[in-house]
C-alpha cells in the first residue's frame, strides 16, 4: 500500500504484470485512513476478474480526477 497526491490536471499511470500463479489480486483507492471513496458513483477498484489485460498479460491502471479518455 502507499499514498500519493495527484493534482486535478495530472494522472497516475500504473503498469504492472500480475503474478502468473495468482488466482486473485485487487487494486482499490481509499483515503489516508483506509476509508472507501464513493464507489456508488465512481470506479474505485479493479481486480483479477474485472481488469482488461494487454496481449502480454500486463495491466494498465490510470488514476485521475476525471476520465482522461
Amino acid at each position: 500500500s502507499g499514498w500519493w497526491r495527484i493534482a486535478e490536471d495530472e494522472a497516475a499511470v500504473i503498469d504492472f504484470q500480475p503474478p502468473p500463479e495468482c488466482p486473485y489480486w485487487m487494486f482499490v483507492l481509499s483515503n489516508y485512513w483506509g476509508e472507501s471513496f464513493d464507489y456508488r458513483h465512481h470506479p474505485i477498484h479493479t481486480n483479477a476478474r474485472l481488469a482488461t489485460r494487454g496481449p502480454d498479460g500486463s495491466v494498465r491502471l490510470v488514476v485521475a480526477h476525471r476520465d482522461p479518455g
